[in-house]
């Protein structure tokens, strides 16, 4: 039997950034941190609900319509796209599909329908604001 004294020259040695290690403790906390986001992007998502719902009391609005018309207020006090991205994904649809969809379907099938239905209000509510700003300048 061959005794080395030496390691050969091709093992490779690992390096673990100590920022990178999470702790279970650290899970925790990084969950409520999770959670208190949501819950914020949740509030704004419900004061803007309220305020569509005021405004269109007589016209009853679809899920998207009533999305759409979330964004567009997003889109006039915050007007940075991920900060309305987030609270468009606390909207009532998707959290109801979050509910519903990773009981019948993959998980990643969720996030896709989640990232393309959020993608397409705020396009819709962005070009709707587009075309509302040449009439507010006359």
């Amino acid at each position: 039997m061959a005794k080395l004294e030496n390691s050969p020259p091709t093992t490779a040695h690992v390096h673990i950034k100590p920022e990178t290690i999470v702790y279970p403790w650290q899970q925790n906390t990084q969950e409520q941190e999770i959670q208190a986001k949501r819950a914020m992007y949740r509030e704004y998502y419900q004061i803007y609900r309220a305020e569509v719902l005021n405004d269109t009391a007589l016209n009853p609005l679809s899920s998207s319509e009533l999305d759409r018309a979330i964004a567009l207020r997003a889109y006039a006090d915050l007007q940075n796209p991920q900060d309305i991205a987030t609270i468009l994904s606390q909207s009532d649809i998707v959290l109801h599909w979050r509910e519903t969809i990773p009981k019948t379907r993959p998980w990643e099938e969720y996030v896709h329908q989640a990232k393309e239905y959020i993608r397409v209000i705020q396009q819709e509510a962005y070009q709707q604001l587009q075309q509302q700003e040449p009439e507010i300048s006359r």
